[in-house]
């Protein structure tokens, strides 16, 4: 039967979207979207020409993808019954045979080609209008329409609302994104209950004083400055005046019905003052206060009906004030531990962690369900005070760090001769007296000062611990840039979070030497002061003994509160690791019991935190070492560096064998443990096994070759394609370490060194090498798949730099990554100029496309720069299967309308979510299997996914599946106290708008400006879907540059957020 012939048919979708607003079946269709080519026009083959008894008909596509886009609608002449017809997101502009249908009560233009509005004019049943995103400027035709409830023009060209001002049944205007400055057009629109006018030129809201019956305002945006006219209207249950130029929220002290707040503080007024207007709006549920500005949330801590925060603190030492607000599970979150704020959104306080005390940071960071647990532990056992702290000396190798160790806190021993060295770390406590009688304990920690220990030393450069750096006055370091200061202050700042650092110069044989200590100073500025003498004397070091104990009792943790027995069971550990080097977990689980009624996960809580103060170590996130518990760093350390310092293995090159383990570490100490070390060697990325090597054969590249293999010393070519990272701080071992991240493209170990190795796979080669004068890592690639194993290679190297705080916003950026220039000239040369990869994204984001090579003059194409580095598409050997690590689920919600969109996302997000120690499951439902009962099949991956990724649309927002069943059935897991590690992340996928107070709205989005990718005509309404574009010809999708740079903005965003979901499985 033809559609022609449903002559009593009332509802009819051609719409390309499988979820339409307004349909009242649901919609359980899978098959490929609608692609309507044509309708025949004369009468005779009109399908419309009898199907007189139409009510509602959906033309509606997305972003116009549809091919069908009539310039005409004649053919729906006959429909004089229709009272719903949506056309949007089409071509279409002309629409004359609309002011025929007479009944018409909602009818949806918006994001067409509209320009008039003439042909509406007499459509006196007319409710509801949307022409949003279109070009109509005039709303004069629409002066009758009295019957208008809802109307939609955001986006428009429409500066005059005039026309509109008799319309006295509106109750609903969107106007946002509009040059409209003047809002007295609607002073007598008394039935008005929602107004969106964020984005426009409004300064004056007067006129919105009598509007009583408004109960949701957004106004955001805008330059208004006086919110006092808002102060009579007493039902309002959502505002938002985030953004504007408000000096205080007094004006709303007497809304006691709103609900949901969202403001944007800026500098200028008083903070106190503003929220302490906020203290007696107790229906108060949703408080977001945009921006960075740090608040004080005293006044408003009575406000205990609040589920939603979204705010950063002022700096406070005690949590405890906060706790209703985190029962109700409202997230802490740590300053600069999260650019994406994780959880279902971006709930949350942000508080700073230098302050903080109650609970301690490494218990804020495990979340809220381990804060809830300090505050309980705390309540039942009552408290005690940690005082004790970890003091770390470091140096250049034969400084006399042993030295200064004997005179500060072993002065019955002599001092070392030459030849005696510290091997890795030795480890003495000391203890003290504080004016309160309590004792304080110094954990000093002497590093060996040999360049093979550096790379594993940088596990134990810990926060919140104090430092010496001894200095060699026989040595010429005096500035900040001589290698003697420079390294070791800055892998201090970098890896210890700024921790205090005093400078001790050894004056060897009476040697005197001025050193620029203001410059050192003030590059910085937690070195605190600077201590010299000659270690041969016993008094040389009093001073320095004194200044340590003020500067360690002085830590910002000392004296923190504990629940009593957390203090006890430590104390237990410690005494145990006297006499044990490491334990079992069952062991660690006996005796917790011994002092709590055992629960394991407030007993890992524990051991975590423990961890992370460097109490003991135990890799909960290691199936290989989670069962064992180290208890003396010595141990382990120790066993690390005989094997490093083996002269079996080094003389193989760093090769070494089960037989070597069992040789080196023969010691009856580390019996039956050679499996566990060897875990925390590779944990340490200080080894790898070797492939097909008959036997069990590892490599610590450590040990290669210093020299570059002369196989390889005339390997550059012109035309190589070559990346390189300039470093102003380079930590020890970077290509060692991705070396063993990346040792499966490792084929040829011989031709590797120290400072290089040569990956492969198949005919494709890359050449990995610090530059001879340093400071630079050089990245040469050739073959057929270079583009694909450069991506590769980098993203780890990237991945390397991030853990060291190199490319953050608190450190500074201490790398440059230097894309290569493509002009004739480079192409020929084997080391061609190279561009500033910021720069080159700045120039894009700017629209400045062209760029002059500095060696040719020649000018070249800023898009083709930036894609000639990176593979948008990775082959299937770019994904490393390996069964030790975690597999995170990654679960893609979207709406079946933007399918052909989303397969395209899931390839590039797919390429761009490689993590360390991660495997990545990305699930869509394309992948359901045949014959599987597909809603029970979707329900289990909801219900197992570590992360939701929501590809926000419009139809996304109208599906009810997707509300009730896939996002609506993640925030009931948050809610349940189920889901506590699950991170739902929402994108603006797709062209929508949505209600403020709605659950989704809010989300932390995803959501950049257009600026960022050549679409500065879409501004803030840009969406991913405007980079996809599909050629006519085949249907498949242009490339573009800009998918590759959205999704590394996507990645800086969501990486963090992902790898701290690993640690909680």
């Amino acid at each position: 039967m033809e559609i022609s012939e449903l002559v009593w048919l009332e509802e009819l979708s051609f719409s390309n979207l499988k979820d339409v607003f307004g349909f009242e079946r649901s919609n359980r269709n899978n098959g490929p979207a609608n692609k309507i080519s044509y309708f025949k026009k004369k009468d005779k083959s009109n399908p419309f020409l009898h199907l007189t008894n139409l009510r509602k008909l959906w033309f509606n596509c997305f972003d116009g993808q549809t091919s069908y886009s009539p310039k005409s609608l004649a053919s729906l002449k006959n429909l004089k019954k229709l009272e719903w017809l949506d056309f949007s997101n089409t071509r279409i502009s002309d629409i004359s045979i609309v002011s025929e249908f007479k009944n018409l009560k909602l009818l949806n233009l918006s994001h067409t080609n509209l320009t008039s509005l003439y042909s509406l004019s007499k459509l006196d049943n007319l409710q509801t209008l949307n022409i949003s995103g279109t070009k109509v400027s005039d709303l004069t035709h629409l002066n009758n329409l009295k019957q208008l409830k809802s109307l939609f023009i955001s986006g428009t060209r429409v500066k005059d609302l005039f026309p509109i001002s008799s319309l006295h049944n509106i109750d609903k205007l969107y106007f946002g994104s509009t040059p409209i400055d003047d809002l007295s057009a609607l002073a007598e629109l008394n039935k008005l209950s929602v107004l969106v006018a964020c984005n426009t030129k409004i300064i004056d809201i007067s006129s919105l004083a009598q509007l009583t019956n408004l109960v949701k305002i957004d106004i955001s945006g805008n330059n208004v400055a006086d919110l006092h006219p808002l102060s009579s209207l007493i039902g309002l249950r959502t505002l938002d005046i985030s953004g504007t130029r408000y000096s205080d929220l007094t004006a709303l002290r007497k809304l006691s019905n709103l609900e949901t707040l969202i403001m944007g503080l800026k500098l200028g007024f008083t903070v106190e003052n503003d929220l302490e207007s906020l203290k007696n709006l107790t229906s108060l549920k949703v408080l977001r206060i945009k921006g960075s500005k740090e608040v004080d949330l005293t006044p408003i801590l009575g406000l205990v009906g609040l589920n939603e925060i979204v705010a950063k603190s002022i700096p406070i030492t005690d949590l405890s004030p906060f706790l209703p607000w985190i029962r109700s599970g409202i997230p802490i979150r740590l300053k600069f531990q999260s650019m994406w704020l994780d959880s279902w959104s971006n709930n949350g306080i942000i508080v700073d962690g230098d302050n903080l005390t109650v609970p301690p940071v490494e218990i804020v960071k495990q979340g809220n369900e381990a804060i809830l647990n300090y505050f309980e532990e705390k309540q039942n056992q009552g408290i005690d005070h940690l005082y004790e702290a970890k003091l770390l000396i470091v140096g250049e190798g034969g400084a006399g760090k042993t030295s200064l160790l004997r005179r500060l806190y072993q002065t019955d021993k002599p001092l070392p001769d030459e030849a005696e060295t510290t091997k890795g770390i030795a480890i003495l406590q000391h203890e003290f007296k504080l004016d309160n009688n309590r004792i304080f304990r110094l954990n000093v920690w002497d590093f060996g000062g040999q360049e093979i220990y550096h790379s594993t030393h940088q596990f134990f450069l810990t926060k919140r611990s104090l430092y010496v750096l001894l200095d060699d006055t026989r040595k010429d370091n005096k500035t900040v840039q001589d290698e003697g200061f420079k390294y070791w202050l800055e892998v201090v700042d970098q890896l210890s979070d700024h921790s205090p650092l005093l400078i001790f110069q050894n004056e060897k044989g009476g040697r005197s030497k001025k050193i620029d200590e203001a410059g050192i100073k003030g590059r910085f500025d937690n070195v605190k002061d600077v201590f010299r003498g000659n270690l041969e004397y016993v008094n040389a070091a009093d001073k320095l003994k004194t200044a340590l104990e003020y500067y360690a009792q002085n830590l910002p943790h000392i004296g923190e509160e504990l629940p009593a027995r957390w203090v006890s069971i430590r104390a237990d550990i410690e005494t145990l690791a006297e006499h044990k080097p490491h334990i079992t977990l069952q062991e660690y689980f006996d005796l917790y019991a011994k002092h709590l009624p055992f629960a394991r996960d407030k007993a890992l809580f524990l051991s975590r935190y423990l961890h992370d103060l460097g109490v003991f170590l135990h890799f909960q996130d290691d199936r290989n070492l989670l069962k064992t518990i180290i208890l003396q760093n010595t141990w382990a350390t120790e066993a690390v560096f005989k094997m490093l310092d083996d002269e079996v293995v080094k003389t193989a090159l760093g090769h070494f064998s089960l037989e070597d383990c069992q040789r080196v570490w023969q010691d009856s100490q580390y019996a039956d443990m050679h499996a566990e070390l060897l875990a925390l060697m590779q944990k340490f990325e200080l080894c790898y096994q070797l492939p097909d090597t008959g036997s069990e054969t590892w490599l610590t590249p450590q040990l290669l070759p210093p020299s570059k293999p002369a196989e390889l010393a005339s390997w550059e070519q012109p035309g190589d394609l070559v990346l390189r990272y300039r470093y102003e701080f380079m930590p020890k071992g970077l290509v060692s370490r991705l070396m063993v991240r990346q040792h499966r493209f490792v084929s040829r170990p011989e031709l590797g060194w120290v400072t290089g190795m040569l990956f492969e796979q198949d005919n494709s080669e890359i050449l990995v090498e610090i530059s001879p004068k340093g400071g630079e890592i050089i990245l040469r690639a050739r073959g057929p798949e270079r583009k694909e194993l450069l991506t590769v290679i980098s993203t780890d190297l990237d991945t390397l730099n991030d853990s060291f705080h190199l490319n953050d916003e608190k450190h500074n950026e201490k790398v440059e990554k230097l894309v290569p220039c493509n002009c004739k000239k480079c192409r020929e040369q084997t080391r061609p100029e190279s561009f500033d990869l910021k720069r080159l994204l700045q120039r894009k984001r700017d629209n400045k496309l062209k760029v002059e090579c500095p060696a040719s003059y020649e000018e070249v194409d800023v898009l083709e720069l930036l894609d000639g580095i990176r593979s948008d598409r990775l082959p299937a050997w770019a994904e490393e299967a390996n069964p030790m690590k975690k597999t995170l689920k990654i679960f893609i919600s979207y709406s079946h309308a933007q399918r052909e969109y989303v397969s395209i996302f899931k390839a590039d997000f797919e390429q761009y979510i490689r993590l360390p120690d991660l495997n990545v499951d990305v699930f869509a439902d394309q992948e359901i299997p045949i014959g599987a009962d597909w809603d029970s099949f979707l329900q289990g991956k909801v219900a197992n996914c570590d992360a939701m990724i929501l590809l926000v649309s419009q139809e996304f927002m109208n599906s009810k599946y997707i509300q009730e069943n896939e996002f609506g059935a993640a925030v009931a897991r948050l809610k349940s106290g189920t889901g506590n590690t699950l991170l739902i992340a929402p994108i603006y996928f797709a062209p929508c708008q949505f209600n403020s107070d709605a659950e989704l709205a809010r989300l932390q989005f995803f959501k950049p400006h257009g600026d960022q990718f050549d679409q500065t005509q879409k501004g803030t309404n840009f969406a991913y879907t405007d980079l996809v574009k599909f050629r006519e010809t085949d249907g498949q999708p242009i490339p573009n540059s800009n998918r590759q740079h959205y999704m590394m903005e996507l990645m800086k965003k969501l990486k963090l957020e992902l790898l701290k979901l690993k640690g909680n499985d």
